[in-house]
């Protein structure tokens, strides 16, 4: 019979030479960054204990230890949050027996997953972003009605704000296969915000690379078709990234600042596209 080499007790123990009562009390005091301890007990009324952490470097399977922005992770929480009596973790069904919430670090970690309006910036202006000092990346979880369950988006934090920032490519990505959520947007472009077009001004500085282009809208040419234009700009306002009175706004403005003949045919386009727009 092995020992456990921290109490000297004999019987089952991990690969690290540990029985597993004190195997949960190392993984405690090792682990700051704890969201979620969960005591759950199988069919075979076997009674285990998982964990699930804000810090990725602490993830490891084998000890029950999972990234809270991952599959297994989103699930556990997802499940609580519904207050479900089982839940599956690594393809087996457990029965839910208690919930430890570790909040004396992390007293805030409904934030995380509760996250009400978003910051979105151009991929350049995140980038920069990135390459401030004490500026580092960290996933959030949004609630997502496609999935029923929390999904996953990198984000900055502002402090200075209390505001979270991700990018245009990030959430397009995030929207595609998590749907919007319960989420507000917030359009930024060099710092502003621009989710309400009030004024001339506001129009004026998106016009050399607006909301519209950032999700890959043009009349140049013939790089895009009049359903792929319009497709965009319904996406535009389905996600709530701009509403209805805005993209118009945009649209609108384009028409009114490019009179010359040279853009005729963008005008028509742009003409087309407010038609549709207001169909909406």
């Amino acid at each position: 019979m092995k020992t456990c080499r921290l109490c000297g007790s004999q019987g089952p123990l991990t690969s690290e030479g540990f029985c597993y009562a004190c195997h949960n009390k190392e993984v405690d005091k090792r682990t700051g960054g704890l969201l979620i301890t969960i005591i759950v007990q199988d069919s075979d009324w076997e009674r285990e204990r998982f964990y699930v952490t804000v810090r990725k470097k602490d993830t490891n399977h084998e000890q029950h230890i999972f990234y809270f922005a991952d599959e297994i992770g989103r699930s556990i929480i997802t499940e609580i949050q519904k207050k479900a009596e089982k839940i599956e973790i690594q393809g087996k069904l457990y029965a839910i027996k208690e919930v430890i919430n570790h909040d004396d670090r992390y007293a805030n970690w409904n934030a995380l997953i509760d996250i009400r309006f978003l910051d979105v910036v151009q991929d350049d202006q995140y980038n920069r972003l990135l390459t401030q000092k004490g500026i580092h990346p960290q996933d959030i979880l949004i609630w997502s009605d496609i999935v029923t369950g929390f999904a996953p988006i990198q984000v900055v934090f502002d402090k200075s704000h209390s505001e979270y920032i991700t990018s245009v490519s990030r959430y397009k990505s995030f929207f595609y296969k998590y749907g919007k959520g319960k989420l507000g947007i917030h359009y930024c472009r060099n710092g502003k915000v621009h989710h309400n077009y009030d004024d001339d001004n506001a129009l004026y500085d998106l016009r050399d690379k607006s909301l519209l282009s950032e999700f890959g809208y043009s009349v140049a040419g013939n790089n895009l078709t009049e359903d792929e234009r319009q497709g965009i700009l319904e996406e535009i306002i389905e996600t709530g990234l701009a509403s209805k009175g805005d993209v118009l706004k945009i649209l609108k403005f384009n028409i009114q600042s490019h009179k010359s003949s040279s853009y005729m045919s963008a005008r028509k386009k742009w003409e087309k596209d407010v038609e549709f727009v207001d169909s909406l």
